[in-house]
Parts: structure tokens; C-alpha cells; sequence
């Protein structure tokens, strides 16, 4: 048989019995919903975490491991501006402070900035959240 005419007979036996191939997708949809949702007997699930799509046996990630907790993950830079005299209530120490604001403010690419300084001094937060547009 031809590859034309074994295609006929596919697109005759599909579209003669229209019900019965939209019924078996619809049973095998309900299946792997079934299979994929808490009650299944698999309990397939998706898990599309961070530590799950890296290498975490190379140097760079068992340092990161180690450190996370500490400072709250990979995606960040700290900035630490430290008096060398011990006193951080100077002008000097403030304006060292507010240019570095400013300076790590206004990164290109960067989503927002978080700034605390020691006891409950200066925060200054944003917040990002995501519309129904996704932006």
C-alpha cells in the first residue's frame, strides 16, 4: 500500500468516527489528570525547584548551600558600608551612605533595592508585584 493510500485510510477512519476519537482523548485526558492530582495512585507531582536543576555536587554550589540562610539566596549583591572609626553617626558616614543608595538604586536590570542599616535605622523596601498582564 502507498503512503498515500495508507494516509487516506487514516484520515477516512479518523474523521468517519469523529466520536469515538474525541471520546478516547477525552478518557485519556481525564486519566492523566487523575494520575497527575492528590488522589492518584502515583502521586506524580512537578517539582521545578532551584537545588533540582543544579549541579550541587560542584564547589560553587556546595558554597552557596552553606551560605543561603545567611543571606537569602544567589540572586543578590551586599553592600556593606562600615565606619572605620566605630561611629556611623557622622555626615561623613550618612553621605558615603546615600550615594551608595543611590548608586546601587538606579542598576540597570535590577528589580528594586533593599537597604537596612543596624538597629532599626534607615529600611527602605519595594514592592513588586505582578499584574494580570504579567508585568
Amino acid at each position: 500500500m502507498s503512503d498515500s493510500g495508507l494516509l487516506k485510510r487514516f484520515e477516512t477512519l479518523t474523521f468517519g468516527h469523529r466520536g469515538l476519537v474525541i471520546g478516547f482523548f477525552a478518557v485519556v485526558t481525564l486519566a492523566m489528570l487523575y494520575v497527575l492530582s492528590p488522589y492518584g495512585s502515583t502521586r506524580l507531582h512537578i517539582d521545578a525547584s532551584f537545588k533540582k536543576m543544579v549541579p550541587l555536587h560542584h564547589e560553587f554550589m556546595q558554597t552557596y548551600v552553606e551560605h543561603e540562610k545567611d543571606f537569602g539566596g544567589g540572586n543578590r549583591i551586599l553592600i556593606a558600608l562600615i565606619a572605620r572609626d566605630g561611629n556611623m553617626f557622622t555626615p561623613d558616614f550618612f553621605e558615603a551612605l546615600r550615594i551608595a543608595t543611590d548608586e546601587v538604586f538606579f542598576i540597570p536590570g535590577a528589580a528594586g533595592a533593599l537597604i537596612l542599616m543596624g538597629e532599626g535605622g534607615l529600611k527602605k523596601l519595594r514592592l513588586d508585584e505582578a499584574n494580570d498582564e504579567g508585568s
